[in-house]
């Protein structure tokens, strides 16, 4: 199986490639992710392909034009992060189903970069954002790696 092969499954089983967020993941954004983690192998770019998952941890909001109100913080669960990323699962289900738990573990560590994102907005309002991404290219070559792909 080559790349493009690789995409097409993950498209025909509607895995959800290149999914909205409400951040710019453009090249720098993700290169200086990487870097930070030590990952530097030369696949993130602005139209890589990646898997990714976001959920809002705080912020504030109620600011506005008239300065008749201060923003207020919103509110944020005790437990914000996902149990789970589903569309990796769900990539990994489909390409690899027989893969031990040692190896999903081992993969989870060496793809998934984790980390958040603030997006800051007029008036002092403002949402922080944690996320997983995984960029496909670096799947697919991690999966062949250990032979879980040929």
């Amino acid at each position: 199986m080559d790349y493009q092969e690789f995409l097409k499954t993950l498209k025909d089983a509607d895995v959800d490639i290149n999914p909205y967020l409400p951040f710019s993941i453009d090249s720098l954004f993700l290169y200086k992710r990487a870097r930070r983690r030590g990952i530097d192998d030369g696949i993130v770019a602005p139209d890589s392909e990646h898997l990714a998952q976001y959920w809002t941890t705080g912020g504030a909001c109620g600011g506005n034009c008239w300065n008749d109100a201060d923003p207020e913080s919103v509110r944020v669960s005790a437990d914000p992060t996902p149990t789970s990323f589903k569309d990796f699962d769900a990539a990994l289900e489909v390409v690899c189903p027989n893969m031990t738990f040692l190896q999903y573990k081992r993969l989870e560590a060496t793809v998934v970069q984790t980390d958040n994102e603030t997006h800051y907005e007029y008036y002092g309002n403002y949402k922080t954002y944690g996320y997983r991404i995984v960029m496909l290219k670096r799947l697919f070559e991690e999966l062949q790696k250990m032979n879980l792909i040929s």
